[in-house]
């Protein structure tokens, strides 16, 4: 990761193999298991707003996405921005 977002968000993690009805957070993520990585932004959101779900290229991670961020703050978006296995976290 080369960053983290100035903005509150939820760190999320499902695992890749076995039990991926279970979302966890950095504290109690599984240690031994590959998981998926995402963050949830949710704080500058107008209630009944729609939900972005954004998947990075093939390239960098979701460190590298600050302005998608940045637009969904404007318009006062959810967003799930969502890591591929073997980037960032």
């Amino acid at each position: 990761m080369d960053g983290f977002p100035p903005y509150k968000y939820e760190d999320i993690y499902i695992e890749i193999e076995g039990n991926s009805t279970v979302a966890y957070n950095k504290l109690n993520r599984p240690k031994n298991k590959p998981c998926l990585n995402m963050w949830y932004f949710d704080t500058f959101c107008k209630e009944g707003n729609k939900t972005v779900l954004f998947f990075h290229g093939n390239t960098g991670n979701i460190s590298h996405r600050d302005y998608v961020i940045d637009v969904c703050q404007e318009f006062g978006l959810y967003l799930l921005l969502v890591d591929y296995r073997g980037y960032g976290n």
